[in-house]
């Protein structure tokens, strides 16, 4: 089957198909990039003897696993999409 015969039948285009693990992966990325500066952001407050914001501290509890997850979100739609022959 092809990408447009598949995309016609679940009712949206080939572009709109390949989209969303677009977004998963950038999003994944930006996230788990903002968690790291905040980590690091933590370090060097620390070194400078000064106390960083509660909310920096959740960015880099939460924004970390949260980015892991968002790609690990990418690759599975990636290896369905290889297993089905769409991508």
């Amino acid at each position: 089957m092809s990408t447009s015969t598949s995309a016609s039948l679940s009712g949206e285009s080939p572009r709109a198909a390949s989209r969303a693990p677009a977004v998963l992966l950038w999003s994944g990325t930006v996230v788990a990039g903002v968690s790291g500066l905040a980590l690091v952001a933590i370090l060097v407050m620390y070194f400078l003897q000064n106390q960083p914001h509660p909310a920096v501290y959740a960015v880099g509890l939460w924004g970390l696993p949260l980015g892991f997850v968002l790609m690990l979100a990418h690759l599975m739609l990636s290896a369905g999409r290889r297993r089905r022959g769409l991508g």
